[in-house]
């Protein structure tokens, strides 16, 4: 990243998911991306520590999920999940639901959520759901209608932005400074710059020649 300073850690982002489910009283829905078998793990550790079971809802975050615990990536105790079958029969005080959709794609479990069109789950005064992501440019317009939809069936937001959204989300890359400290770990006698649009290159190129200037830029 072109980005001056460092990345937020993961840690950081499971400590504020965390305190923000301690603080729910009613259902609480987290949406992030699906791949994201990290902040899977947080919801996971944020169930645990608020005494709720945690279920995940989505064909491709049940994928990953399950994926997860197969490779030994995703520690899980036994009965750990709720299925998501047995969400409507749970007291919503003690359910946490790690939910796709975070992108305010239409067909996605988020979406039939804040249409009142999903069969498996409903939100209502007293739920909350947390964006625990960014907002990809481009989707802004689908994630204020899922948003709106929400809000107008009673259940309070935390939309990916504005000051509530602090600390619920990080990138997955390192910002200049971590990319410095990590050259002068590796200190490469060879660099090719490949990766992001030319502006990102070309930072990549200054913090080369500021951090190691003897390398070679190829």
């Amino acid at each position: 990243s072109a980005s001056p300073g460092r990345t937020l850690p993961e840690r950081d982002v499971a400590e504020r998911i965390a305190a923000v489910v301690a603080g729910a009283r009613g259902r609480v829905l987290v949406t992030s991306f699906s791949s994201h078998l990290e902040r899977i793990f947080a919801c996971v550790l944020a169930a645990r520590q608020s005494g709720r079971r945690l279920c995940v809802y989505g064909r491709s975050a049940e994928e990953t999920t399950r994926l997860g615990v197969e490779r030994g990536l995703l520690p899980l105790l036994s009965g750990e999940l709720l299925p998501v079958d047995e969400l409507r029969g749970s007291a919503p005080g003690k359910s946490l639901v790690f939910v796709t959709g975070s992108q305010g794609e239409w067909r996605a479990p988020l979406a039939r959520i804040a249409r009142g069109e999903d069969p498996k789950l409903s939100v209502g005064p007293g739920d909350l759901v947390v964006w625990s992501s960014r907002a990809i440019p481009g989707t802004e317009r689908g994630i204020g209608a899922v948003v709106n939809g929400l809000v107008e069936r009673g259940a309070g937001v935390i939309p990916p932005w504005g000051p509530e959204a602090a600390g619920l989300h990080t990138s997955g890359h390192a910002r200049a400074d971590v990319v410095a400290e990590w050259l002068s770990w590796v200190q490469p006698r060879r660099v090719v710059p490949v990766h992001g649009e030319p502006v990102h290159l070309v930072a990549h190129r200054d913090r080369l020649r500021a951090t190691l200037p003897q390398v070679e830029l190829l």
